[in-house]
């Protein structure tokens, strides 16, 4: 049975890193790299020589090749697990992955990536909830403004269900 994994979280959490960390993780043998398959919108504004440009506008193309990227790792047969590291801050904007595992009979579950930090001498948590606290920023990749970040914060926090 094929997996798709949805990594949740606010920019700067890891979601990228922890995706990459799952693809590369060996050991079994039973994976190789065509089996396990990363993919996010932000994949789209990557050029050819790998520098990334986000075009505002763009937007909803990027979550559009992401969706078709997934969607076309669902049907091929060598693929069996697809990591989608989106932000996913809203229920809806997983709802496509979802029915799209419905419709290939694929397991599909949503792991939140909190992004927490410890301090290197206690080993206690130095951060609130997503580690958005003044001792503890997130380092974002895409220098995703703050209040932006924060907007997401809250809308995720509305969407996780316990």
């Amino acid at each position: 049975m094929k997996l798709l994994l949805l990594l949740r979280g606010v920019p700067g959490v890891g979601k990228t890193t922890i995706a990459e960390a799952l693809q590369s993780v060996k050991g079994t043998g039973e994976y190789d790299d065509k089996r396990v398959l990363c993919i996010s919108a932000d994949d789209y504004f990557y050029n050819k020589v790998g520098h990334y440009l986000f075009i505002p506008e763009s937007l909803g193309r990027a979550h559009d090749y992401c969706q078709d990227v997934t969607r076309a790792a669902l049907r091929n047969g060598e693929t069996q697990v697809i990591i989608v590291h989106n932000t996913f801050c809203e229920e809806y904007d997983m709802a496509a992955y979802y029915a799209m595992a419905n419709q290939h009979n694929a397991l599909c579950s949503s792991v939140i990536v909190e992004g927490r930090r410890y301090t290197d001498h206690t080993n206690e948590f130095s951060g609130e909830f997503l580690g958005r606290s003044d001792d503890c920023k997130m380092d974002s990749l895409h220098d995703v403004p703050e209040k932006t970040i924060n907007k997401m914060v809250k809308e995720l926090k509305g969407s996780v269900l316990i």
